[in-house]
């Protein structure tokens, strides 16, 4: 387990805690596992996350050091669904947030919208992960 997945696994009792979300690593004895993460919002919005610590300028989509093929396919089927599929790229010390179906092409360029500082990671997927107030009557 890499210190990204070890960070996760915090950020996720922290979101329990604070009952945003609960999330789990996924056993690393199953083959071939969907996702790094998986869980549920408050709400009961079903969560996948895909964890990459690659400190390439490029993560490729379908090869080895990037998302393989079946992850890539299921994080976009969760989107699809209406689930929170979602990818998170650490780069050295910093990470983007991606939900796959924003990207086009072969792979994902670092230079591809804004990274955050790692520290922020628990507050950029708490973010993602709280569902919008509601809008008040008209």
């Amino acid at each position: 387990m890499n210190s990204l997945e070890i960070l996760l696994r915090k950020i996720g009792r922290d979101l329990a805690d604070k009952q945003v979300a609960r999330f789990w690593k996924v056993p690393e004895e199953m083959q071939q596992t969907p996702c790094d993460f998986f869980g549920y919002t408050k709400t009961g919005r079903a969560i996948l996350i895909e964890a990459k610590k690659v400190n390439r300028p490029r993560l490729p989509i379908g090869t080895s050091p990037g998302l393989k093929i079946h992850q890539w396919n299921e994080l976009c089927d969760a989107n699809r669904a209406r689930a929170h599929g979602i990818l998170i790229w650490q780069r050295g010390k910093q990470f983007k947030l991606i939900y796959p179906d924003t990207i086009t092409g072969k792979s994902l360029a670092w230079t591809d919208g804004n990274p955050w500082a790692i520290e922020r990671l628990e507050e950029a997927l708490a973010c993602v992960l709280i569902p919008p107030a509601p809008l008040p009557p008209a």
